[in-house]
């Protein structure tokens, strides 16, 4: 087939795989107080799974993105940057157990708004939608470490907005809005993707904060002890 032909072909068939995105993100979790804790009391994350992970076949390419983002050797060492005086990456420190849940509602408003822009600007504007997913960030610590509760949980919630376009790249522009954490992208399949970062700090102030809360419960449980 000739070339000159082939070209728009080529062009029209990445348009349809791929647009522009861009994502913000607003979390409920501020960062915690760090938590005071008996010398030497380190805790290292020795197993990380999110439940939404059972739903998705062993050949996932999501699935595979996320266990590598999430590996938690890899976070127990950012948690050990950000909070040193309650992770560590030594073989001394108390492993812990972490399971997440999450439930998201969408706003049918905005869904609804999604498609007519899409589909009535032929891909051209953004097209904007937002939904709101609550995580709740179980902790089992696997060890007695001689502090309260082996088992406690934390909770927070994240507002997500993002819009796309496929023909133009308007969809890179910021979401309006207040954000904690921003991100672009030009795969449609990399919706998320990007936001790694923001969700592995959110996992471990959570994490630090359930943990700040068990100690200090612990801590005025002896103290009202006669």
């Amino acid at each position: 087939m000739n070339k000159w032909v082939m070209l728009p072909l080529a062009v029209a068939f990445a348009l349809c795989l791929s647009s522009c995105t861009a994502e913000r993100y607003r979390s409920s979790l501020r960062k915690p107080m760090v938590p005071v804790l008996p010398e030497g009391t380190r805790y290292r994350i020795a197993k990380f799974w999110d439940k939404r992970w059972d739903r998705w076949g062993e050949s996932s390419h999501g699935k595979r993105l996320h266990l590598r983002a999430y590996d938690p050797e890899k976070l127990t060492k950012a948690a050990a940057e950000r909070y040193p005086g309650v992770f560590s990456t030594g073989q001394n420190a108390f492993p812990i157990e972490i399971a997440l849940e999450s439930n998201s509602t969408y706003s049918k408003c905005s869904e609804i708004m999604f498609d007519i822009v899409l589909c009535g600007s032929l891909s051209i504007l953004p097209a904007y939608r937002s939904r709101e997913t609550k995580w709740i960030v179980t902790c089992t610590v696997a060890g007695d470490d001689g502090i309260g509760q082996r088992s406690f949980s934390d909770s927070f919630s994240v507002r997500q907005a993002d819009w796309a376009t496929i023909l133009s790249p308007l969809g890179l522009l910021h979401v309006h809005g207040r954000a904690d954490y921003r991100c672009h992208g030009v795969i449609v399949p990399e919706i998320g993707v990007t936001a790694f970062p923001f969700y592995e700090r959110a996992y471990i102030d959570a994490i630090a904060d359930g943990l700040g809360r068990r100690a200090r419960a612990a801590s005025e449980g002896a103290e009202g002890k006669p």
